[in-house]
């Protein structure tokens, strides 16, 4: 492996400050000017007053002091000198407290001018909390010092209330210096009055009459998916279309939507967290991709032309607004094409409006709705219809979610309505770049067509090479709002793979391309002791089978986790523990069981019903050092797990003779007196075939992280000898193409500048992993993005299925990297290249 780490770590480093900088200004939310600074002494004129630093003196040495500022005045200086890392507290940390006031749902704004120097560990953390009970804030992110002096800013929503005791902190986790400046903190507005967030290209209005684009289905699917009006699971939303466009007898054109939903059709949301979801969807209302800005307290009329197979059909005219409220219209549909309509005043905020059956709360199991010239206009009644633009184009491929495999040869189609009465020339330019973003095709096409016309033509993209592509087209010199990703992969042909996923995606089509390009492994969290035995002695399959066979069936290989020591019932939490909400609601399933017997019982059964389908278990997730299972916090101690996971390991093994059992903290915090290190003191790995690891690694470079497994393996060796090292969650998360800015993320699927960097990252990462001994690799996670929405830990795909950069470069690591290649050696040459030597056969 060749890569020149200064350049890509400047590059990444430039490119995050940047990406900063562009949101903030973009949001023109900055802080007001002459507004009072929140920050006590943030000049430091009165020297350290008010200031300290924290972390947990028998680990790290390190010490505050002042030094020349970046505009000749004082700064704040932080040295760390010493440092082993292995629990929370073990940090280097510039800190104030009970100074910064924050009032819930405030928008605030945090700058100051930083520079570092030896930082190991690259990454430096800012954050504000409420130490009373260690709550967040609204302010956690951070930041990648170089040399010289450079501004940073954050912006926040106040989470609570907060007037005393408060902690904000700015801190790393390694030896280094850095140098802080200028801290200031004020209070601003927000864009919609509620948070920071708004659609990155909403739709303007800009003269139109009708807002939606292909409102008449004539250039196909383009610009459609599907969504529902109410929550089901934040894990697996609608992720495509549901529905076929269809010729003949249409209201405008010759194309319409047609929707058939029944028993064998209806869509299926699937997913193995909290419970087992299985839920049959009854209203998959289609709907128009991208927010559409409507202006506050017009009067607006949503009108679709609807027809159905039978009289009186259950339907929806709705519209979905940004933030989440859903306005809708039941009506009642015909067997004859009829216009719908709905009047409704604008909300001020954008949205997107959804057309299309709902039998929820109908005896009704099956029907078919035709759909054609939908139009959401800013007007007191419905006006005759109209497109949004008077020539509409779109492209597309012959493949659902644009992946082909080697040999195949996409095509570009592409799809055009000329809606005016008088004939037109269209000059459409059509480019293709690849995974670098350079120009690798350019085709010229001329198109010309009759008034009212629909025409469809292809081209031969003229890709015959792996990689990662983009194409898009300009119409008479103005580029299309829609483009494609395309991916060309070696199809996975092995039996096993190095590489998985957390949680099995919910949708068929997703698992099928996941494993297609070798992401073989799925850690499915179903087999939670309540959902198989929800009451004592009485044992139930169904659900946790019917996640199971649905992911053997569709090539996964199982990792069967059993997240929790306990059920509700056989849990030794005080009655007192009994939460009713997500996520509480698991705090009784965390406490450890009351009985063993039961335990032991509950781990015979589950394994003995699953030995010719499943081969490996994992003993819990996170246990000790989060809520998940035997949480810290509630007295429970390393002794505990490694006692469980002992009898987990006794029991399963005469349940199956053949299982193998993964155990471990789950944690990338090591050292001495870590939960990993008492665990090992213990015993742990006579109890377990391999040892669980998990790492977010946000902005920092894999190179940063391979010190952790070289600790881990010297722990191994004290501890009587290595086990292969499984890496059951982790993550690099981009996007380039966020549907909402600033991106929302929850801290730890924190975006890198672009998904080539994420690419990049993420294939360096799996090489230093397999150096060091880990020989299972899984993303976190199978969830699904849903049409709108942004969704970074989905990881691999976008809405619709289409892929990012990192789909095409890890299936590329799967057709070179076997599950049987040996690391061999280690040939770099420091600050040149870095070079691994492996083996495989």
């Amino acid at each position: 492996m060749l890569q020149e780490e200064e350049t890509v770590n400047a590059y990444v480093r430039g490119a995050l400050i940047l990406a900063v900088g562009l949101l903030v200004l973009a949001a023109s939310l900055g802080a007001q000017q002459g507004a009072k600074n929140l920050v006590f002494n943030g000049d430091f004129e009165r020297g350290t007053d008010g200031w300290a630093s924290s972390g947990d003196p028998r680990a790290v040495k390190q010490r505050i002091s002042l030094d020349a500022g970046r505009d000749g005045g004082k700064c704040i200086r932080l040295d760390c000198t010493e440092f082993e890392g292995g629990t929370s507290w073990r940090h280097a940390m510039l800190c104030q407290v009970d100074k910064v006031k924050v009032q819930k749902g405030r928008l605030y704004t945090l700058s100051f001018w930083a520079k570092g120097k030896d930082v190991e560990d690259y990454v430096v953390n800012v954050a504000l909390q409420d130490t009373q009970g260690w709550k967040k804030l609204g302010l956690s992110s951070s930041f990648v010092p170089t040399e010289k002096w450079e501004r940073f800013e954050f912006q926040f929503i106040a989470l609570r209330d907060c007037a005393t005791k408060s902690r904000l902190q700015i801190w790393f986790n390694s030896t280094g210096t850095i140098w802080v400046d200028d801290v200031v903190m004020t209070e601003g507005k927000t864009p919609y009055g509620t948070g920071l967030e708004r659609p990155a290209k909403p739709l303007r209005a800009e003269g139109r009459r009708n807002l939606v684009p292909n409102a008449s289905f004539e250039c196909g699917r383009d610009g459609w998916g599907s969504d529902i009006p109410y929550y089901i699971s934040w894990a697996t939303r609608l992720n495509r279309l549901f529905g076929d466009v269809v010729e003949g007898d249409a209201v405008h054109g010759r194309r319409y939507l047609k929707i058939t939903l029944g028993p064998k059709t209806q869509p299926v949301m699937v997913f193995d967290y909290l419970r087992p979801l299985r839920h049959a969807v009854r209203a998959p209302l289609a709907a128009n991709c991208g927010y559409i800005e409507l202006d506050r307290g017009k009067t607006c009329v949503l009108s679709a032309y609807l027809k159905a197979d039978k009289e009186d059909t259950p339907a929806l005219l709705a519209l979905c607004t940004f933030g989440g409220w859903t306005p809708s219209k039941k009506i009642s549909v015909g067997t004859t094409w009829k216009r719908y309509a709905w009047r409704f005043k604008s909300p001020g905020r954008p949205g997107y409006v959804l057309v299309g059956p709902d039998l929820r709360g109908s005896d009704r199991t099956s029907c078919t709705l035709m759909i054609d010239a939908v139009q959401l206009e800013q007007a007191d009644a419905p006006t005759a219809f109209t497109t949004r633009d008077p020539v509409e184009v779109a492209l597309a491929t012959q493949r659902p979610g644009n992946i082909f495999f080697d040999g195949e040869r996409p095509r570009i189609s592409f799809s055009a309505h000329n809606a005016a009465k008088e004939e037109r020339t269209l000059s459409l330019r059509v480019t293709v770049t690849d995974y670098f973003d350079r120009v690798v095709g350019e085709k010229d096409v001329r198109l010309n067509l009759a008034g009212g016309e629909t025409k469809d033509d292809s081209i031969e993209a003229r890709l015959t090479k792996r990689g990662f592509y983009r194409v898009r087209a300009t119409l008479d010199g103005k580029e299309l709002p829609s483009g494609l990703r395309i991916a060309i992969v070696p199809k996975y042909a092995r039996k096993d793979s190095i590489i998985g996923i957390n949680h099995a995606y919910g949708w068929d089509h997703l698992v099928k391309a996941a494993v297609d390009a070798g992401i073989l492994w799925d850690r499915d969290w179903s087999f939670k002791w309540e959902d198989i035995e929800p009451q004592k002695g009485k044992f139930t399959f169904a659900e946790t089978d019917f996640q199971v066979n649905r992911e053997i069936r569709l090539g996964h290989v199982v990792l069967g986790l059993v997240p929790f020591p306990s059920a509700n019932w056989s849990s030794n939490a005080p009655a007192s523990v009994n939460p009713k909400r997500e996520p509480k609601n698991r705090e009784r399933e965390a406490y450890k069981p009351r009985d063993v017997d039961e335990f032991k019982k509950f781990v015979s059964r589950t394994v003995r019903h699953y030995r010719d389908r499943i081969r490996w278990w994992q003993v819990f997730n996170e246990p000790i050092y989060t809520s998940y299972a035997l949480p810290k916090g509630s007295g429970h101690t390393p002794d505990d797990y490694v006692r469980l996971v002992k009898m987990f390991y006794e029991t399963a093994k005469a349940a199956d003779a053949n299982c193998k059992i993964l155990a471990g903290t789950g944690s990338f915090a090591v050292g001495s007196g870590s939960d990993l290190d008492k665990m090992l003191k213990l015993g742990l790995l006579q109890w377990c075939d391999a040892l669980d690891l998990h790492t977010y690694p946000r902005w920092r470079p894999p190179e940063t992280l391979e010190r952790v497994l070289v600790r881990v393996n010297e722990m191994m060796d004290a501890a009587g000898g290595r086990k292969p090292l499984w890496l059951t969650e982790h993550g690099y998360y981009a996007d380039d193409d966020f549907v909402v800015i600033p991106p929302t993320n929850q801290d730890f699927s924190r975006p890198l500048p672009n998904e080539r960097v994420q690419a990049e990252y993420s294939v360096r990462f799996n090489l230093i992993l397999l150096k060091h001994g880990v020989r299972k690799i899984f993303y976190h996670a199978g969830t699904s993005t849903g049409l709108n929405r942004d969704n970074i830990q989905g990881v691999f795909f976008r809405f619709d299925g289409e892929p990012r950069k990192i789909y095409a470069a890890v299936a590329a690591f799967n057709e070179l990297f076997s599950p049987t290649v040996q690391f061999v050696k280690d040939v770099s040459r420091p600050g040149v290249f870095r070079a691994l030597v492996f083996r495989d056969g």
